[in-house]
Order: C-alpha cells, then structure tokens, then sequence
C-alpha cells in the first residue's frame, strides 16, 4: 500500500462494484424472545451468518471488506439515532442524521475510517444495520463510500 491508501481504495473500489447478492438472515433477540426473518442485498462474496443469532454479521474474510451487522431493538427511531449521536466518542462525528417515523440514517466519520448506522421499524421491532470498511482510505472517498453503504443497510427487508 502506499502513502495516501492508493492500494486499499482499489480494493474498496472492487467491492464495491461486486454483483449484489440476497442475503437472508434471522436474528433472534433473547431479551424480547422475538425473532426477526429478513432479506438484504449486499454485495457478493461476503461470508453470510450460520444459523440465528443476536447479533447477525456479514463481512468478507480478506482485509478492506466492507462488513455489516444486524441486530433488532424495541427503542423508537429518532430515540435510539439520537442515543447513536450521543454515544460518539473522541474524533468521531455525525455527518448526516436524518429521522423519520419509521427509521433513521446515520454517517459517522470516527477518525478511522466512516461507517453508516441505520434503523427500519419492523413490525415491533427496530432493525438496526451498521455497516464500514476498516480502512483509513474510506474517508477521502466518503462521498462514494457512505451512499453505498447506505443503500446496502436500508435494502434489509422482512421476510
């Protein structure tokens, strides 16, 4: 790699461009005992979850792939976005905070590397999704990473 993360945004670049592929996952929240079914499309190739769990994740097994984890919650949108904002610590901030009724979406810039949070009402669930690459070089091509990663968390969908 070199200096200015030339190497690491051609692989970004190259998942990014990958064939979408439909996921289908459940979570199972054993503090509520209620299981969540969904379906989300996410670019080829990552390693999907086995079985149901808490926390759902799927990400690819070499290093600058994107990863995504899902879990549900009972909390409101707009409550648990600005929780989300609240909870941000050191370097990191909000670069995008949008809420509506049913959901919210969320860009942080963490000194690191950016990521994107986002919440769909699912029935009485709220289905968070978090989604980044662990690169520094994501946040000189935030303009072309956070959309994507976006897109990718609010595609989840019940099943």
């Amino acid at each position: 790699d070199d200096e200015n993360g030339y190497m690491e945004w051609l692989l970004i670049d190259l998942w990014m461009k990958k064939p979408e592929k439909s996921y289908d996952a459940t979570i199972f929240n054993d503090t509520t005992s209620l299981r969540t079914p969904f379906s989300i499309g996410l670019t080829d190739e990552l390693k999907a979850p086995q079985g149901e769990a808490f926390i759902v994740s799927f990400g690819g097994e070499v290093e600058h792939a994107p990863h995504f984890s899902l879990m549900t919650t009972q909390a409101a949108p707009k409550e648990h976005m600005a929780q989300a904002v609240a909870a941000l610590s050191g370097d990191a901030k909000a670069l995008k905070q949008e809420a509506t009724d049913t959901g919210f979406v969320l860009h942080v810039d963490n000194g690191s590397y950016v990521e994107v949070h986002t919440g769909k009402k699912i029935g009485e669930a709220l289905l968070l999704c978090d989604g980044y690459f662990s690169s520094k070089a994501t946040q000189k091509k935030k303009a072309l990473v956070l959309p994507w990663l976006e897109k990718a968390c609010l595609s989840a969908k019940p099943k």
